[in-house]
Formats: structure tokens, C-alpha cells, sequence
């Protein structure tokens, strides 16, 4: 499926906002005056279907870069606007999915055993200690965040270790992000339902 409008809108109303106040220097470089273009990329966005894999946003970015793209030209019509919204969503729907593991912490006795889970296509591994290949990066997060910490970092909670496929690291914080939600809902419905 491709991009499509949504039924009932009529983009170029914002794409005629959009082409007043937009600037194009003689080297063809487009810049938008002022803040109303972010709320009518906000605006495009909510128009356009999305393929159901395109993340929200990696959608918003899509209709960033598709104004970018289509902003020299003389004018910035529906069809060509859309035209370049499908080829940055067959452009990004190309880019092979990778494995993402998002590390965290999750107040879970330390007496709890390690386990793994599988939910929605994501593994979630809870363990007592933090795995070695994560180490090195968690002390230098934990280094350069310390003057923003309020409190030291909870010695007696588990790591929790979500693994994910996903096409950009932003996709994957999310999608790692709803599936320990998601857990995190089940134990508590349990905990209190019990």
C-alpha cells in the first residue's frame, strides 16, 4: 500500500499556507518563515495514510523531508507532494529490520529468578546483573548524566533487556518502550487482581 490522502481533507489548503511562507534562495535552498509550518506539517501529517509499518515518527519526519524536497519548485501541489511522501515511504520501508535491545531497570526484588519472555514478536530477559556487552556504555551514561540524577541509580532493582526488530534506533526505543509497558501492565492487573 502506498501513501494515500485521507478521506474528506483538502491538503492543498495547507499547501497553500505552506507556499506563502516559504523562502527559496537563488541556490534553491527552501526555508519555511515562522512557526505556522510546523503546525501545518502537523496538519499534512493527520491527512496522510502511512503504510501500518511506518512509525509516527518516522511519518512526521516523511512529511518534513517531502516539504523540503518539493518546496523549490514553483508551487507545492497535493500530487506532487504525495508523490515524494511515497517514495520516502518505499525508501524507508526498503531499509532491512535489525535487532535493537533497550536496556533498563525495573523495580523487581533481586530474589525474583531471571527469566525471559516473549511477547509481540520482542524478547523481554530480566536478570540480576547488567550483561557485559552493555558495561562500558552504561557507566559512561551513568557518568554523564550524574549532575542530573536526583537520587543514585537503584542497586537492589533487576535489568530488564527488551529486544527488538525495528528499521532506526528511534523505532525501536519506541517499540521496546509499549512492549515493557505492556508487560508492565500485566503484573500489575496481577498483582492486583490477585
Amino acid at each position: 500500500m502506498c501513501a494515500n490522502w485521507k478521506e474528506g481533507f483538502e491538503p492543498n489548503l495547507i499547501l497553500e499556507q505552506i507556499n506563502i511562507g516559504r523562502k527559496i534562495d537563488p541556490s534553491g535552498k527552501v526555508t519555511f518563515e515562522g512557526l505556522s509550518h510546523l503546525l501545518d506539517k502537523t496538519t499534512l501529517s493527520n491527512m496522510v495514510n502511512f503504510h501500518k509499518e511506518i512509525p509516527l515518527d518516522e511519518s512526521s519526519g516523511i512529511i518534513s523531508k517531502a516539504l523540503f524536497n518539493t518546496g523549490g519548485r514553483k508551487k507545492i501541489d497535493k500530487e506532487t507532494f504525495l508523490q515524494e511522501v511515497n517514495r520516502l515511504e518505499k525508501k524507508y520501508l526498503k531499509i532491512p529490520k535489525s535487532p535493537f535491545v533497550l536496556l533498563s531497570l525495573v523495580s523487581l526484588s533481586r530474589n525474583t529468578p531471571p527469566r525471559r519472555i516473549r511477547i509481540n514478536g520482542s524478547t523481554i530477559t530480566i536478570s540480576n546483573n547488567i550483561p557485559s556487552r552493555f558495561q562500558k556504555e552504561n557507566s559512561k551514561l551513568i557518568k554523564k548524566s550524574s549532575g542530573s540524577l536526583v537520587r543514585k541509580v537503584p542497586t537492589n532493582y533487576q535489568y530488564i533487556r527488551a529486544t527488538v526488530q525495528a528499521r532506526s534506533a528511534a523505532d525501536a526505543a519506541t517499540k521496546a518502550l509499549d512492549v515493557l509497558d505492556l508487560i508492565r501492565g500485566i503484573w500489575n492487573l496481577s498483582l492486583t487482581f490477585k
